[in-house]
């Protein structure tokens, strides 16, 4: 029988958060970027039994929201003006591919989280425009091809020429592209060779540099093969930034509740921010009326409120959180079974805990209801490179399902009416 769930009673000891904003103070590990500083709210995270960490990760990933507060270094914020000045300014950029898609394209391009975040993103709302009865908009590039959706292909990550490559394939024909390089850090190699590349044929290209640290902190390193840093890129951009023919979206968040592990709030505003400004477009595109700073916060404003409606079902999350433990102390297994966007989450998540964990990919899978047919990723179905790449619940009945112990956990995804 499979491992049932249940909500602890009581918690072990209180710890105490600490004040908010210390990471915000100038000299707050000031040799490290903010994508890379330890966060004073988890600072003792690996004492909290599950009920403690679900809290920790709650006020941890509220800071998302936090606005601009004078008294501390100034860092630009996800409400702050000028961050939605930009988004604005990208929304109309994305307005004028919506109406041109036969000439034009929307690239959405990152390495690991950002690259399948690029990917869930494009596909989606290539769904949506089918719906619509529209042609696709929309391309993605992850750095390593369709198969680091599934798994870690970090050699490809370093290699800018790799990047322009990619970018160069994706696009060919098209006479406008809006180039979305997304980089939590600012720090990627394959992403800084597609920013400069864009750089360099303005004609065509409009590039946008989505990360999380201010541009005096992108990495500095010059890269391996190539003439150039990140930061030097960036900067380039920041000046051609203020002719509005690039664009940085980078408003700080927050260390990560895990030190560096930017899959976590990272992935979750880089969502957050592109989701936000695409469904504006699409909104102002079809009802023919321009977008405003109140749309984009009003969307925004919508990812805060999810964010506390599910930390109020906190204790339901820390029982998930210690039975998946649980799992994995007993040699146990995690399946996340899934369907539509769900699905696709499901195994982002799977996928991540090999690099982020090092664990292997047996111990915590997705599976999503029609394979790579709902997936609908460009390389089709990838299952004959491997056991890891068999991701449909068919997959899942056949191959795991018969060995399933009452040491796994099965998480089962889905919404009530069926749409994700």
């Amino acid at each position: 029988m499979i491992n049932t769930m249940f909500v602890p009673q009581k918690q072990k000891h209180i710890m105490e958060t600490p004040d908010m904003g210390k990471w915000e103070l100038a000299g707050y590990e000031a040799a490290l970027p903010v994508t890379e500083k330890s966060n004073p709210i988890t600072r003792e995270i690996d004492k909290a039994d599950p009920v403690q960490i679900v809290h920790l990760l709650k006020e941890c990933d509220a800071e998302i929201f936090q606005e601009e507060d004078d008294t501390l270094v100034n860092y630009k914020r996800l409400y702050s003006a000028s961050v939605l000045q930009t988004m604005m300014d990208v929304t109309k950029k994305v307005e004028a591919i919506l109406k041109d898609p036969e000439h034009s394209l929307i690239i959405l391009s990152g390495c690991g989280t950002s690259g399948r975040l690029a990917f869930l993103l494009a596909t989606s709302f290539n769904k949506l425009l089918k719906g619509l009865h529209k042609n696709p908009s929309y391309a993605y590039i992850i750095a390593g091809g369709d198969k680091a959706i599934l798994t870690s292909q970090e050699a490809s990550e370093d290699n800018p020429h790799l990047g322009v490559e990619a970018l160069k394939r994706v696009c060919a024909g098209k006479k406008k592209v809006l180039f979305i390089g997304i980089s939590c850090g600012l720090s990627a190699p394959f992403i800084a060779g597609q920013l400069d590349f864009c750089l360099n044929n303005l004609d065509v290209f409009t590039p946008v540099l989505v990360g999380f640290n201010p541009v005096n902190m992108a990495r500095n390193e010059i890269i391996e093969g190539w003439h150039l840093t990140f930061r030097q890129v960036a900067e380039k951009m920041e000046e051609v930034q203020e002719t509005r023919r690039a664009f940085i979206l980078n408003p700080a968040v927050g260390p990560e509740g895990i030190s560096g592990s930017s899959r976590m709030k990272g992935g979750s505003a880089t969502k957050i921010i592109l989701e936000s400004l695409l469904l504006a477009a699409h909104k102002a595109t079809s009802n023919n009326k321009e977008v405003t700073a109140k749309n984009l916060l009003d969307w925004m404003k919508t990812y805060e409120k999810v964010h506390k409606i599910t930390y109020s079902q906190g204790k339901m999350i820390a029982a998930m959180v210690k039975q998946a433990g649980t799992s994995l102390e007993k040699m146990g297994r995690i399946y996340y079974i899934g369907w539509q966007t769900l699905g696709v989450m499901g195994i982002i998540d799977a996928s991540e805990c090999v690099p982020t964990f090092g664990t292997d990919f047996s111990d915590v899978r997705g599976f999503i209801n029609k394979g790579y047919k709902e997936m609908a990723n460009r390389e089709g179905d990838l299952t004959s490179r491997g056991p890891e790449f068999e991701i449909s619940h068919e997959d899942f009945m056949k191959n795991v399902l018969p060995d399933v112990t009452e040491n796994d956990t099965v998480v089962f995804i889905f919404t009530l009416d069926g749409w994700c």
